[in-house]
């Protein structure tokens, strides 16, 4: 999201809670910039409510803009991505696999449709980025990825941490003089159906995991992992 009016950029890493600050906040930004002439030859994601910081650096002058963002514990962001989207038979990233299957084939096969090069076809009428093709890998990929600078530094002025999201959202909205409240954050319930016809009763991400995806989690989001302090709690 950037706004104009207050001079902010809101990084939004994918599966952080980013669509209830981008609802929060929906008169004071463009959730997606890219509808609004921001655009860069260098960018070929359309989906520009997820660019990268350095992706929006490139399509203006944001150097005096307030830069926050959201960062997620990986093991809890990746289950919460493999129910939502995973597991969804319309979706992109849908794969008919068991979640241990699945982290096996996303980060040491790679073999997941998010590394499948593509036009979206939904948007590529509108021209521009929305034509160009792309991969889907930033999905899954770090909160580092989307907030680091060209030196490799974090970019952005403040990440909060998703567990104390309406807090840290409060703050930085007192830091940008806006009045506007957090939403609750509607949690997916333990008996939504996923492939064909099962369901996840769990009552925390760990009933997900066995001990080799939990290290390769760990491997895959090093730099979250170091940077945020996070645990497999």
């Amino acid at each position: 999201m950037i706004s104009e009016s207050h001079k902010f950029i809101f990084v939004h890493a994918n599966k952080t809670g980013g669509n209830s600050v981008n609802k929060a906040l929906d008169l004071y930004g463009f959730k997606y910039p890219a509808d609004y002439e921001y655009d860069h030859e260098s960018i070929n994601f359309p989906h520009s409510q997820h660019w990268t910081l350095q992706e929006i650096m490139k399509t203006g002058d944001f150097d005096d803009y307030y830069k926050f963002s959201i960062s997620r514990n990986p093991w809890d962001r990746m289950v919460s991505y493999y129910r939502k989207n995973v597991c969804n038979p319309i979706a992109a990233p849908y794969v008919d696999a068991e979640f241990n299957d699945w982290v096996k084939m996303a980060f040491v096969d790679k073999e997941t449709p998010e590394y499948k090069v593509r036009v979206d076809e939904r948007y590529s009428d509108k021209g521009g980025v929305y034509e160009r093709e792309h991969d889907g890998t930033r999905n899954i990929d770090e909160v580092y990825s989307y907030i680091k600078d060209d030196d490799g530094k974090i970019g952005v002025d403040y990440v909060i941490d998703f567990k104390f999201l309406s807090i840290g959202f409060s703050c930085v909205m007192r830091r940008l003089g806006i009045d506007v409240q957090l939403e609750e954050i509607p949690q997916m319930r333990s008996d939504v159906k996923t492939h064909e016809g099962k369901f996840f009763n769990i009552k925390t991400y760990h009933d997900m995991y066995n001990s080799e995806s939990v290290d390769i989690i760990s491997y895959a989001f090093q730099n979250d992992i170091k940077m945020f302090g996070y645990t497999y709690e």
